[in-house]
């Protein structure tokens, strides 16, 4: 269950994290790769296109 509020909340978290930083978050649910380490990969939430750091939209129960 906790995965699937995740999905459901990733968008609301998205879009708080942009109203309320004034950053955009660009290439959401991007599939990334290791550049070395071929097997590695990842689904990214979103990237902060004014950082590039990765954006990771988490829902927590407390």
């Amino acid at each position: 269950m906790i995965v699937q509020l995740g999905t459901v909340t990733e968008a609301l978290n998205r879009a708080w994290y942009q109203k309320s930083s004034g950053q955009s978050i660009k290439d959401i649910q991007k599939r990334v790769r290791h550049p070395v380490h071929k097997w590695m990969a990842a689904t990214l939430d979103g990237v902060v296109e004014q950082t590039g750091a990765v954006f990771e939209a988490k829902f927590m129960l407390q």
